[in-house]
């Protein structure tokens, strides 16, 4: 399977740009994801519903925003799944950008999910967060029973002209990039 999306201002990618239902028992094996903008997951862009025991191993390289392994923005529930996939994204943009396993940014619940993945963000300009489960994790939030072993990295460009709220560009851990809460 190969993915791209090539338009420079919208450019979100997934095998479903919207999920607001329920996903269940789905493997993505091989395969690639490429697109420049918005949010990026295997699986979805952005989900609102439920993804439930679901694995991928597709490689995704991107520029894109928000950028996981299942989700990019996560709204709704992922649960029992897994990305063994290596993820890289490179970007220039005027905003922060984030980086899991699981899913770029989580804003509600993640639960019992795993990843092996090597996990690698490089940012110039504004705040490069990486994680192993999710970049980035909301006080509206929850994660819970997830792991990683996968290689985390984040890199950025010391001439950016924005910090975070934390004085620093580049964030990694293992499950949260960034943990607001």
């Amino acid at each position: 399977m190969r993915i791209e999306a090539n338009d420079v201002f919208i450019g979100s990618a997934g095998l479903f740009l919207w999920v607001s239902g329920e996903i269940r028992n789905l493997n993505m094996i091989g395969g690639t994801i490429k697109t420049k903008n918005g949010n990026v997951g295997s699986i979805a862009a952005t989900n609102h519903g439920s993804i439930e025991n679901c694995h991928v191993e597709i490689t995704i390289d991107t520029s894109a925003q928000k950028v996981g392994g299942i989700v990019g923005q996560n709204y709704g529930t992922i649960s029992n799944c897994s990305n063994t996939a290596n993820i890289s994204l490179f970007t220039s943009h005027s905003q922060d950008s984030f980086v899991g396993g699981i899913a770029g940014v989580n804003y509600k619940t993640t639960q019992k999910c795993y990843n092996t993945g090597h996990i690698s963000i490089e940012g110039k300009n504004f705040a490069a967060y990486a994680g192993g489960i999710t970049g980035s994790n909301t006080k509206t939030a929850s994660i819970s029973n997830c792991y990683n072993t996968g290689n985390i990295r984040s890199i950025a460009d010391p001439s950016g002209t924005s910090y975070d709220d934390y004085g620093t560009l580049a964030r990694a851990s293992g499950i949260a990039g960034r943990n607001i809460g």
